[in-house]
């Protein structure tokens, strides 16, 4: 694993309700899903959601991702501490990893993403399954899925490589360098 640094989060994961998810039967809001839907993941195929948690975000700090920030298809809010994969491009700063995750408040400041407080009435969601995944949210936005029966991936992944604090922001402005 690539922890350097503790986590600096500062709110909770999740999604927002209206994020869209792509599922076996489309796209669907993540405030729809139940438990035994499948989602499409990560490196193919199809997985079945183990539960499903809703919280109330009012007053948590969320990114605001505006459409195309991420290669999303319109707006997505996530929590703050909610984990994105994001790939490397070759960064020669991570030679071992093709993909890492960061938690979304590295994002704020970059490509009009901000941190912004949640207002009153907003739900985050949180898909759980039987291993860590990573889910499609706003068909373009690579998002970490907690294990049901471990509790601490929501925090700490077990099977992707994660960043961190500077690490995570320093890799942040250097792969904006290696894309433009």
């Amino acid at each position: 694993m690539m922890r350097r640094e503790q986590p600096f989060l500062v709110g909770g994961a999740g999604l927002g309700a209206e994020a869209q998810v792509e599922t076996a039967t489309g796209w669907r809001r993540a405030a729809d899903l139940v438990a035994g839907d499948l989602v499409h993941v990560h490196g193919g195929g199809l997985r079945s959601v183990q539960a499903v948690q809703h919280e109330d975000g009012a007053g948590a700090p969320l990114l605001h991702v505006p459409g195309g920030a991420l290669g999303n298809c319109a707006d997505l809010w996530l929590g703050a501490a909610q984990f994105v994969l994001i790939d490397t491009l070759l960064d020669p700063g991570l030679p071992d990893a093709m993909e890492v995750l960061v938690p979304a408040e590295a994002l704020d400041g970059l490509r009009g993403m901000a941190l912004q407080t949640a207002p009153a009435g907003m739900v985050l969601v949180t898909l759980h399954f039987e291993a860590e995944e990573v889910i499609w949210a706003q068909t373009g936005v690579m998002v970490h899925a907690p294990c049901l029966r471990a509790p601490e991936t929501i925090w700490f992944s077990r099977d992707f490589p994660q960043l961190f604090g500077s690490d995570a922001r320093h890799f942040l402005l250097r792969r904006l360098a290696l894309s433009a």
